[in-house]
């Protein structure tokens, strides 16, 4: 029967008879359930009704019993054309063809598919020699005519995600993925875009989706620990960068994420090895050491100025950057600041001020804002306190950068730098004639699309010009722009609500767990014991931290319950805690910035061991600027001297705190009008050199003007 009801079915589908050879080859099916042939004619059937998915899969179950059958094979090829599978299909036609020469239209429809294939690899080595232009005109063309190509597809969407547009990206590699369900980059690159878009846990599940399909893909391990890092699971983080070292142990970036990560863990167990890795990877000029990296690693300015170079130079890549500008005579100097932090961050608190003491006469303000809307009185503020306020999240770097040209910024400011959030791809298109760094990334940029670094004379003294490419511009007082200091003072919290014993001496270190060094843990710990009663108060970011500070101070004879962890308060609450507190430990390669600040204008004295690098000198200038420089040290041997000095003299704490009270309402630091004074001048300055077509100049400006 099912020889000549095969005949019958056949027959019925050669003269287009879809519905009668489906139901014959059904009822062949229904005795035989596995009869190749039924199910291959089956197939066909579903193809010719347009429904090539379908098809397909009927005509695999065929070919899983006649292998090298070349009709099957043919009809399998053409329904994967159909549906995107190019390389697929192109494979599957060999085959038949290799059996079947005869087969005339498999052999034209293989031509066509190698032409595209050969069309994607040109595109392919276009793109991975940065011409982007190029890769993506070919791309689309491809796409012209196979619109469900699943490579291409995935391609076009790492090219938009490396183009700043991770919108595109993200449907690009969903296209990709539902033409080409298994195709396990696809599901990668997903995360990657997801990841850019905020979509964390969406991007979790897109890398642990492209893992179960390739659980050999280094790079899929590797970006879902950075995914797992931005969702603060950073003992996760861990074991993916580990499994993307174990698929790849020449994975610098996988290295460096272990290392990373268990810094911010406070897990110290590896601690001098991966930190010789960290360095060893940036005198091999590897590409994976960011500058963060290294700054947290080592003070030493050339290593730093290394990775920030190399970093600065891969932003830059292949990308054009626009036509000079045309220059013209108006009143007032437009400047603009970029930032992925107008929101509830530091660098909000401490430069909202500035922007609204601005002169209006002299300065038009823009801010363009790359990072996400929190909805807060912060971001609220900042969008009030300029002139223009643009959100320029969604736009792709070629557009934003070509919005600031449009604008007519004269004077671009990067508040970001070589951090979490940066889009320096729109600073390297130069859309403003003079760009600057300053404030977010307290170190060498080391780019040559940016003209200025904005620091002061103790953070960027002048003798380590060398180590930067951009020019060093010192503003008088101190680098860090901050609020003037309450009319009332910060009132100290009781001790009792925030978990402190009500005696002894509070020493504190708020800074984030991944400034601490086990050296500097060291030296707390022989305080504590020296100091009777004493505790040391910190930050618990995570449950981890705590374990592993608390197993640390345990090792080292102090008792872990003489450690005291602050959960996260509002700023306000913050500070008033803060000022319960007698002394504020500093550290080393990587000082206290924003929240040196916040000791200060709670009255907390700060013990700080100045470094090398700007990082490594922050606090010291804060410090410099309050009238406090005795409290800055040299060397941790003077650092631990100091701080035990001060505890075990209560005569000489309490000295030292009241002239920090004394003169923090007339400091530098705290004197708002007169820094923003400052940094009119040096912008006044830096566009009076462009406008003359003069090179940019390193200089120092003094509390009197220009020197």
């Amino acid at each position: 029967m099912s020889t000549s009801a095969l005949a019958q079915a056949a027959a019925a589908l050669q003269r287009g008879e879809l519905d009668a050879a489906e139901q014959a080859l059904r009822q062949i099916l229904a005795q035989d359930p596995h009869m190749p042939q039924a199910l291959h004619l089956l197939g066909v059937v579903a193809c010719r009704r347009g429904d090539q998915a379908k098809g397909k899969a009927l005509i695999e179950q065929a070919l899983q019993q006649q292998p090298d059958n070349p009709v099957m094979l043919n009809n399998l090829g053409h329904a994967c054309a159909e549906l995107g599978l190019v390389e697929d299909a192109a494979a599957l036609l060999a085959r038949a063809l290799a059996q079947r020469p005869e087969l005339t239209g498999a052999a034209r429809v293989l031509g066509e598919l190698r032409a595209d294939i050969a069309r994607k690899e040109d595109a392919t080595r276009a793109h991975h020699n940065g011409d982007t232009s190029t890769a993506r005109r070919l791309y689309e063309q491809i796409l012209a005519r196979r619109p469900a190509y699943a490579e291409v597809l995935n391609n076009l969407g790492v090219l938009m995600l490396q183009s700043g547009d991770p919108a595109s990206a993200a449907r690009h590699t969903r296209a990709a993925i539902a033409a080409k369900p298994d195709l396990a980059d696809a599901h990668a690159n997903l995360g990657a875009a997801l990841r850019h878009l905020g979509h964390i846990e969406k991007a979790i599940a897109a890398y642990q989706r492209a893992l179960a399909l390739n659980p050999r893909m280094s790079e899929a391990h590797y970006n879902l620990g950075h995914a797992l890092v931005a969702a603060q699971r950073l003992e996760e983080a861990v074991e993916a960068y580990a499994a993307a070292v174990a698929v790849d142990p020449t994975h610098g970036g996988a290295r460096v994420g272990i290392a990373h990560q268990r810094r911010h863990l406070c897990d110290w167990r590896n601690h001098e090895a991966e930190r010789a890795d960290v360095l060893a990877l940036v005198q091999a000029d590897s590409k994976d050491v960011s500058p963060f990296d290294v700054m947290i690693a080592t003070d030493d300015p050339f290593t730093q100025a290394l990775a920030a170079r190399r970093m600065s130079q891969r932003i830059a890549g292949g990308i054009a950057p626009l036509a000079p500008r045309t220059f013209e005579a108006r009143d007032r100097i437009r400047i603009g600041y970029l930032s992925s932090d107008f929101r509830r961050h530091p660098v909000a608190w401490l430069v909202t001020d500035m922007l609204e003491r601005h002169d209006r006469g002299r300065f038009s303000v823009h801010a363009y804002s790359h990072g996400v809307d929190d909805g807060s009185a912060e971001r609220t503020r900042i969008a009030s306190a300029v002139d223009a306020f643009t959100d320029i999240r969604t736009l792709p770097m070629d557009e934003a950068a070509r919005r600031i040209r449009e604008d007519g910024i004269d004077i671009l400011i990067d508040l970001n730098g070589h951090t979490l959030g940066c889009r320096l791809g729109i600073l390297a298109r130069r859309p403003a004639p003079v760009q600057v760094a300053w404030l977010g990334y307290p170190g060498a940029m080391c780019a040559d699309y940016i003209d200025y670094v904005l620091g002061d004379a103790f953070v960027t003294p002048a003798e380590d010009q060398p180590f930067y490419d951009e020019r060093i511009v010192q503003l008088p007082g101190c680098f860090q722009a901050c609020a003037p200091l309450a009319a009332a003072p910060v009132q100290p919290a009781l001790r009792q609500d925030c978990g402190l014993p009500a005696q002894g001496l509070v020493f504190c270190a708020v800074n984030n767990p991944y400034k601490i060094t086990p050296a500097f843990f060291a030296v707390w710990m022989r305080l504590l014991q020296a100091v009777p009663g004493s505790v040391l108060w910190l930050v618990e970011n995570l449950p981890a931290v705590r374990q592993n500070l608390c197993a640390e101070a345990a090792a080292r004879g102090v008792d872990p319950g003489r450690l005291v962890f602050s959960r996260r308060v509002s700023r306000e609450e913050y500070l008033s805690r803060l000022a319960a507190a007698d002394i504020f430990l500093d550290t080393l390669p990587y000082n206290a910035g924003t929240t040196a600040n916040d000791a200060l204008r709670a009255g907390v004295p700060i013990v700080s061991c100045a470094g090398q690098g700007f990082a490594a000198r922050m606090a010291g200038s804060l410090l410099q600027a309050v009238g406090m420089p005795g409290l800055v040290t040299a060397s941790m041997e003077d650092y631990e001297r100091l701080a035990l000095a001060l505890a075990q003299e209560p005569g000489r704490l309490q000295s030292t705190r009241a002239a920090l009270l004394r003169q923090r309402a007339d400091s530098a630091l705290f004197d708002t009008a007169a820094f923003v004074q400052g940094v009119e001048a040096a912008y006044e300055r830096m566009w009076a050199r462009c406008a003359s077509g003069e090179r940019p100049e390193a200089f120092s400006l003094s509390v009197s003007g220009l020197r």
